[in-house]
């Protein structure tokens, strides 16, 4: 083998080693000596190949080789003439950043779990108890917390062991004082459904250790500890939003955010479940929110009263996919008539600004201009009320198709209480309103399956089959007063009332998860190939089994229909 300088140092050949080496000596797996040389002899040629050799001193090495089959026009002999190239490097940074995406995967997977296995049991004493009772009752049911009560019933504040133990080491605590000197309040609480990261997002925002958890009806039915999830789960899953949070420009949290999703396809290719990877996606676009939000603020000042950024459908149902456009809007405290113009003109500004960031970051704008930089939707809480009860009470069925979105409205950053106000009004409008749900129930009647669907032939939109599941969810959770927006979250809560069987909540459950899943490997698809993702499912292109849960899925969908027609309208007839 006649081979220069630069090889021979590649491969460890001394000057008097050089002669008898043949090429296939340094392979170390015979499989890929054998592949390549028979790759070799068939095509001609062989580009970029890498493959592992040995060296001359036992070094295991990665390289790249390229070799062309020619020809001696004398001997009629064949020659192997070609490069190697050191690949060793490209391939140790490929493995990191392999097994670093696997180990955010796996964190992803392991935040998306529910909270329930860390909810824990909270005694209770009476606020006027002396802290040294309230210790004792901590002792006896071995807790760390107390939650401290009036009149028996009414939860007030709650006391840790760690506090009480750092007043008595700095001598500021009796312990015959009633325990409300002690107390931390406002509480803080989760709902029970909440996943394992959205209690550590909780826990770091409000910079606490300890979450109340609250079921549907608002009982406080345990308390969850920081160290316990931290414990059990290592935080990888910081690393992908840690760069979007600590983004100084638009332009970083975009590369950010590019980096972040190599993990929600990675989700995608190895076909984890829907809510994994709508987890994801809402994980990541809340983070560059928030992030955006920062930056705007740091820009043009601080608000001059608070407010609430919201997003609307899929985004607020936590359940954008690859192609998404932006709906959001912003609700701020009542402040004086004389200062009405400049606090809108301030959060107009502010809402022109996020709406351009999103757009830039890869966010697209609204097409029907549902977005906090329009005046309609950039309003104080009591107009955002007065649009609610106009909706609920006044609208007519065909306004339904521009507001059902609103119903699906998430708290994304600044104050919470505000959401949490203009919910209690939602619920309680919504409570007393039986033709709004009938409007509502016929919507859903009204919405017609893609023929692309349904007789598979044609290429058909499938986030326009999935409408009905999210509506019907809505609609039964709105009756029902579920205050949960995510469309899977809300199906559970319907069948755990009892409002569907269990063959019914299966069904529809695997249909919805089935099509997300379908929409995203065509999304991510599109982008490997890049392409612009949209909705638009090719029936030609999908496997048998695919088809054939399609038509299943059509009719899931219709005995559905069938169901709020009798629930709603009391007939099954036409």
């Amino acid at each position: 083998m006649d081979i220069n300088n630069a090889t021979k140092d590649l491969l460890g050949i001394k000057e008097d080693d050089d002669k008898d080496i043949y090429l296939s000596d340094f392979f170390e797996k015979q499989s890929e000596c054998r592949q390549f040389y028979r790759d070799l002899f068939q095509s001609g040629f062989v580009k970029n190949r890498v493959v592992s050799f040995i060296k001359k001193d036992g070094k295991k090495i990665f390289v790249s080789v390229s070799s062309v089959l020619t020809d001696d026009q004398k001997n009629n002999v064949k020659f192997i003439d070609g490069t190697l190239e050191d690949y060793t490097e490209q391939i140790s940074i490929q493995k990191e950043r392999d097994l670093l995406i696997s180990d955010l995967q796996n964190s992803v997977s392991l935040l998306n779990r529910p909270i329930n296995e860390f909810i824990k049991a909270v005694p209770r004493c009476d606020f006027n108890l002396s802290a040294l009772e309230a210790i004792k009752i901590m002792a006896r049911e071995k807790s760390e917390t107390i939650l401290l009560t009036k009149d028996s019933e009414k939860e007030i504040g709650i006391v840790t062991l760690t506090d009480l133990k750092n007043r008595l080491l700095s001598n500021e605590a009796d312990l015959n004082l009633p325990v409300l000197n002690y107390m931390s309040s406002p509480l803080i609480s989760i709902n029970h459904l909440s996943s394992i990261y959205n209690a550590l997002v909780c826990l770091s925002e409000k910079n606490v250790h300890h979450l109340l958890v609250k079921n549907e009806e608002s009982h406080i039915v345990g308390i969850i500890n920081s160290g316990e999830l931290q414990k059990a789960f290592h935080l990888t899953y910081l690393f992908f939003i840690r760069k979007i949070q600590d983004a100084e420009s638009i332009s970083e949290i975009n590369s950010a955010l590019a980096q972040a999703m190599h993990i929600v396809y990675g989700l995608i290719k190895e076909c984890r479940s829907a809510s994994e990877i709508t987890r994801m996606t809402t994980v990541i676009a809340d983070a560059v929110l928030k992030s955006l939000i920062q930056l705007i603020i740091k820009d043009i000042g601080e608000p001059p009263v608070s407010f609430a950024f919201i997003t609307l459908g899929s985004e607020g149902r936590e359940e954008q996919t690859l192609s998404t456009d932006q709906d959001n809007a912003i609700v701020f405290d009542e402040c004086e008539v004389e200062i009405l113009n400049s606090v809108q003109n301030y959060f107009l500004k502010f809402g022109q600004k996020v709406s351009e960031g999103l757009d830039t970051i890869g966010f697209r704008y609204c097409r029907g201009n549902v977005m906090a930089k329009n005046p309609q939707w950039c309003q104080p809480l009591s107009v955002w009320k007065n649009y609610f009860t106009e909706w609920i009470t006044k609208a007519e069925p065909k306004d339904l198709l521009d507001i059902k979105i609103f119903f699906d409205l998430r708290f994304v950053y600044g104050n919470n209480t505000l959401i949490e106000d203009l919910q209690k009004h939602i619920n309680h409008i919504t409570s007393s309103s039986s033709s709004f749900f009938i409007y509502m129930a016929d919507s859903i009647l009204q919405t017609h399956i893609p023929e692309g669907a349904n007789k598979l032939k044609t290429v058909f939109d499938i986030k326009s089959l999935m409408l009905p599941i999210v509506d019907l969810a809505r609609l039964y959770s709105l009756k029902h007063q579920i205050k949960i927006s995510n469309t899977l979250k809300r199906l559970e809560l319907i069948h755990k009332k009892n409002i569907i069987s269990h063959s019914g909540y299966t069904n529809i459950l695997q249909a919805y998860n089935f099509l997300l899943q379908l929409r995203f490997k065509h999304q991510a698809l599109q982008i490997s190939e890049h392409k612009i993702p949209d909705n638009n499912i090719d029936p030609q292109k999908q496997s048998d089994i695919d088809l054939i849960i399609i038509k299943k899925t059509v009719s899931i969908i219709e005995d559905f229909q069938n169901k709020v027609k009798l629930d709603f309208k009391g007939t099954l007839a036409g």
